[in-house]
């Protein structure tokens, strides 16, 4: 594959001025921001490397679909990614503006650069360089992107029942997140399921002066607060009945697993400006990460929010909680424990809205024949071994795997462990730029000339 590796190589500032190119376009899935005219954009891209494309409607974003021309005795590969990114959030916290992106340290800095812009903008050109220097693809491509992955997907259902029979594929690669703790290639095989909820109290009708009603009249925000706190212990152990009954011991697959993962914690810490992991006392760093059940509070809204200050009671309090579920656990059973420790606990008027539920999901087992595809594509670029991780958080689910019947499913991660997803300091590192296109590339071919990986007979 010199040929083709020496084309990305040449190509790299070129490349890299395409990308600066497509981050300048905001997608921001929650507001809507720049959401149609990214999605012409990649389109637009996609039918200049060769394949063609469409934009499939659906009730929320368009999902961007690609295809080369099907030839029978080539294998299907289908590569999922999205094309949405979250809210920049508070403008004072980017070191540049968020969609203005800015080449320092030897990284790009802008929303979308790791996740997944950037990840899907290596996709396409290594579509491009076999493309410009073989005339064609060894295997058959499908692209699928979304464009409400940030939102929870809820466009998904509706695009397999009605597009998922042309995005039917004998194996399937989504190329999202970082690479977790390795400064080099990664596989993710699972993903751990995701409850996020909402939780509200009330005060009084009207918001009223601290000077007059403070310490007379209920406060929700200091309800919602001591709720919060009664749900676990200053350890961080999460104190809420029935919610660890589920939770299974993993197996010996699982074990040796863990034991080939490796934490830098100096490193860790130093990227993440902490000295120290919280939280599930008794277990490790990658026992927590991968298979323990977690309780996060994402946000926490009531009162006045301007600059200043104001002396008021508020009538509302909101807060945002997500749940990392493992395997055994079922969403909805962790939900009624939560409504049981309130209730229990004196909270009973608070309210819990679920805003997303989703279940563990195995994509694949680690001695699948095409994980090992995946790591001779990553090791001819990395020269190195690539690293399995059993699981991800976020709630990746099991239903484009299930619906289309894809036997061979799992996560390629692009993006450098302190890419920095969803923060205002995201980036990815120029190291790894032309090395995931390579890795994209490498992948073709090997896949190519596998013949244990089986065909999709559905």
């Amino acid at each position: 594959m010199e040929d083709i590796f020496r084309y990305i190589d040449d190509s790299r500032e070129k490349f890299i001025q395409e990308l600066v190119t497509l981050l300048r376009i905001p997608s921001v899935s929650t507001t809507g921001l720049g959401m149609l005219e990214c999605a012409n954009h990649i389109l637009a891209l996609i039918l200049k490397v060769g394949i063609r494309a469409e934009l499939f409607s659906t009730d929320h974003y368009p999902m961007i679909f690609g295809e080369t021309p099907n030839v029978s005795h080539k294998k299907t590969l289908l590569l999922k990614s999205h094309y949405d990114v979250v809210d920049p959030g508070p403008i004072d916290h980017w070191r540049n503006e968020p969609f203005c992106p800015v080449v320092e340290d030897n990284r790009l800095w802008c929303r979308g650069a790791g996740d997944a812009k950037g990840q899907l903008f290596a996709v396409l050109k290594a579509i491009e360089a076999w493309n410009k220097t073989r005339g064609e693809l060894p295997v058959n491509i499908k692209l699928a992107i979304l464009g409400d992955d940030e939102i929870g997907a809820p466009s998904l259902s509706y695009v397999l029942e009605k597009y998922g029979h042309r995005m039917v594929a004998d194996a399937a690669v989504v190329v999202d997140a970082s690479t977790l703790d390795v400064w080099g290639p990664a596989i993710i095989l699972g993903a751990r399921g995701l409850l996020v909820l909402e939780l509200i109290a009330y005060g009084a009708k009207q918001t009223s002066h601290s000077g007059s009603y403070g310490g007379l009249i209920k406060n929700p925000a200091v309800i919602l607060v001591n709720a919060l706190s009664s749900m676990r212990d200053s350890a961080g152990r999460i104190l809420i009945q029935g919610f660890y009954d589920d939770v299974k011991p993993y197996g010996e697959t699982e074990r040796v697993l863990l034991d080939n993962l490796v934490l830098n914690q100096k490193e860790k810490f130093a990227t993440l400006g902490i000295d120290r992991f919280w939280g599930d006392p008794g277990f490790s760093y990658f026992e927590t990460q991968q298979f323990r059940p977690t309780l996060n509070i994402n946000s926490l809204s009531s009162g006045f929010q301007g600059e200043g200050w104001e002396l008021v009671v508020p009538t509302k309090a909101t807060a945002k909680v997500d749940i990392n579920i493992v395997p055994d656990m079922d969403p909805l059973n962790v939900l009624s424990s939560i409504r049981n420790h309130l209730d229990r606990e004196g909270y009973s008027e608070i309210e819990i809205h679920e805003l997303r539920s989703s279940s563990y999901v195995n994509w694949v087992q680690p001695n699948d024949p095409f994980v090992a595809v995946v790591k001779r594509a990553q090791e001819r670029v990395w020269e190195k071994r690539s690293v399995l991780y059993p699981s991800i958080g976020g709630g990746g689910g099991s239903q484009t795997k299930n619906k289309l019947g894809i036997p061979h499913y799992l996560m390629l991660p692009l993006g450098q462990p302190d890419m920095n997803e969803h923060s205002p300091r995201e980036n990815f590192h120029l190291e790894w730029f032309t090395k995931r296109i390579k890795v994209i590339a490498a992948l073709f071919d090997e896949y190519s000339k596998d013949d244990r990986v089986l065909r999709n007979t559905k």
